[in-house]
């Protein structure tokens, strides 16, 4: 008679077997999860957003639609509305397992100069056409003073062509795809704008600045000066900005301390920004 072997298991106590089971699901999750830097995440929703978008945009309450990470660095669909959702016009809570959010903006449209073109008279209004004439067009987003010049305030894309503009290179108002051209529609010059890393997934890149150095001649041949960029919206806007800085304490125009700032959105509870690659 033939003996058969026996086979000694090693003893593993259902404790054990919880953990280890638990090990190799979270070891999975966090694999995907751009929390931890996968990437399954983003191009999942990514995916879904341009496989969706067409049909989302046929929806006449749907205006716009896009991607937005929230706080815990979760990706979804952000669409945007003209008015709150009706049963007529109902936008899916999720799409390909994407979760999808609704936003209320009304119609987005672009200002224009209170003229027949999109070109404004000199000083032209914050919040119109401009750019750097090799891009197409940005915005002004305002005018900003170091106590004795004016400068206009948009950004790296916008005034220095993405890090290829040259300091003193023309600005002009407005951009080049609203009818602009330089030197006709000079403003100013690049004066100063913040370095944008590109392809490196773990640059820190905090801002997206450049500002220019705004002209001070006679625009339209009166025969007296005027400053290539005024410090009041267009007609329908907020007018003139209040002369009340924040964190100028003293009165004196200027912004005294980063750490006045600070106090209302200290650093730290600022949530870290994914790194996009």
């Amino acid at each position: 008679m033939r003996m058969k072997k026996a086979v000694i298991l090693p003893c593993i106590s259902k404790k054990a077997l919880f953990l280890s089971f638990l090990i190799v699901v979270l070891s999975a999750a966090l694999a995907t999860s751009p929390v931890f830097g996968g990437n399954d995440g983003e191009d999942k929703a990514e995916k879904a957003r341009q496989k969706h978008t067409e049909k989302l945009l046929e929806n006449p309450n749907v205006i716009g639609v896009g991607l937005a990470v929230k706080p815990n660095r979760k990706r979804v669909i952000k669409v945007f509305t003209l008015k709150k959702e009706d049963e007529e016009h109902k936008v899916p809570k999720k799409l390909d397992g994407v979760d999808v959010e609704t936003e209320v903006t009304g119609m987005i449209v672009a200002r224009a100069c209170p003229l027949p073109t999109s070109r404004c008279d000199r000083p032209v209004p914050i919040g119109v056409s401009t750019g750097h004439p090799s891009i197409t067009a940005g915005t002004i987003g305002a005018r900003v003073t170091d106590g004795t010049d004016f400068f206009a305030l948009s950004n790296n894309h916008v005034y220095a062509n993405g890090n290829n503009a040259s300091i003193g290179d023309a600005v002009i108002q407005p951009g080049v795809v609203d009818g602009g051209s330089s030197p006709a529609d000079d403003i100013g010059a690049l004066d100063a704008y913040k370095t944008i890393v590109f392809d490196n997934p773990s640059a820190n890149n905090t801002m997206d600045a450049a500002m220019a150095k705004v002209a001070f001649k006679d625009f339209d041949g009166d025969g007296s000066s005027e400053w290539g960029v005024g410090n009041a919206t267009l007609p329908g806007g907020y007018g003139t900005p209040s002369s009340a800085i924040f964190g100028d304490g003293d009165g004196d125009g200027f912004f005294d301390n980063k750490n006045d700032l600070l106090e209302v959105w200290p650093e730290t509870s600022i949530p870290p920004r994914p790194a996009f690659s």
